[in-house]
């Protein structure tokens, strides 16, 4: 039997954020039932056999994910020779690779995301800023994200994207012309915290009335561009104020005020239980992130989740009745935290429910917009 289309990802189905998606596009293609397609995993160091490239140069509907882990090489030269035999590609945007050479963009001394590279021929401008590509240092890189604008401004690559900022985003880079869906993300856990919410409508958080450990719960990577500095930036303003920050993977050397718990802590060895009991969960990203596990979980399991307010992240598509926005500037960012502690902010419960509601109904059903009827 001959197959209809395919996946190709430099990710495997693990337990990172990408893993988990793509675990929930393989539940789902199961229990589609039809076995008319097939997912290729090609994760960093394992290259694709020659076999492997042919099959995926013929195949009719071709989506990829993760160019960074399949390599940009490769999977500029698949795009290429799909091309040049009238055959579309389909590439799903984990995140800004398409225009940023560092994947999250943002510099790490700014308070924000940093745009220098959209728009045609701007990918100069990372040359001059001394970017490297990230998460694999790869010299392709740069060649990559030029090739890739031609062949989306020629029709021959088709963008899928998660959320509308990000849907405006690569139309600036790429124009008018650019063929761009959103199709919407959703991660195999978060069935089960979305479903303990939908039962009451009621964040997990809402119930705990134990007095909290730590007053605000960072929950994030250690990398900059998640926001681990503008945290230690604002407790250092706000030193009445308790903090933990976990590090989930790595050396524990964050040098942090008293007033800051750093410990090595995963989701299933303490994380958890702080997002549960915290006065206030942040996930504070300073780039122009499209939808991130953290956020997700935080508003369904949180009394109170927030955020920093980044007008190009899928953070500025939530109301802000559902998720506490604070200021990038820290000064501003500690001063507006101070004040929600003291007004005990909390989401509105109908606008989150309803917010939950709406976000799962659409992006639940991402594969089937992945995979041709």
């Amino acid at each position: 039997m001959s197959l209809s289309w395919a996946f190709l990802s430099g990710i495997e189905a693990n337990e990172t954020g990408t893993g988990r998606f793509m675990q929930h596009l393989q539940a789902a293609i199961l229990k589609r039932g039809k076995f008319d397609g097939t997912i290729v995993y090609s994760p960093n160091g394992q290259t694709l056999t020659a076999e492997g490239k042919n099959f995926l140069a013929a195949t009719p509907h071709l989506v990829m994910f993760h160019p960074q882990m399949i390599g940009p090489r490769d999977t500029l030269a698949l795009m290429q020779r799909r091309a040049a035999a009238g055959l579309r590609t389909h590439l799903y945007m984990l995140d800004n690779f398409f225009f940023c050479l560092r994947s999250y963009n943002h510099f790490d001394h700014e308070a924000g995301p940093c745009f220098r590279c959209v728009g045609p021929g701007q990918g100069v401008n990372a040359a001059a800023n001394g970017c490297r590509p990230w998460p694999a240092s790869d010299p392709f890189a740069p060649a990559y994200i030029a090739g890739l604008s031609e062949l989306v401004q020629t029709g021959a690559v088709h963008l899928f994207a998660q959320n509308n900022g990000q849907v405006d985003l690569a139309r600036r880079h790429f124009g008018d012309n650019a063929q761009i869906t959103y199709v919407g993300l959703w991660c195999a856990d978060w069935t089960t915290y979305v479903d303990a919410f939908q039962k009451t409508d009621t964040a997990e958080g809402d119930t705990v009335t134990a007095a909290p450990a730590y007053d605000v719960v960072y929950h994030g990577s250690r990398d900059l561009a998640k926001g681990i500095g503008w945290m230690l930036a604002t407790a250092a303003r706000t030193p009445e104020i308790k903090y933990l920050i976990p590090i989930d993977r790595g050396a524990v050397n964050v040098d942090a005020p008293p007033n800051v718990t750093v410990t090595a802590m995963r989701w299933e060895s303490g994380l958890y239980e702080a997002v549960r009991t915290a006065r206030l969960v942040l996930a504070p990203s300073l780039w122009s992130s499209p939808c991130e596990g953290a956020l997700i979980k935080n508003i369904v399991i949180a009394k109170a989740p927030g955020v920093v307010d980044v007008p190009s992240a899928f953070s500025a598509e939530i109301p802000t009745d559902v998720v506490l926005k604070l200021p990038q500037n820290p000064d501003a960012g500690a001063s507006a935290l101070r004040q929600a502690l003291a007004d005990n902010w909390r989401p509105n419960p109908a606008s989150r429910a309803q917010w939950v509601r709406t976000f799962r109904d659409f992006n639940e059903a991402v594969a089937s917009r992945l995979i041709p009827a």
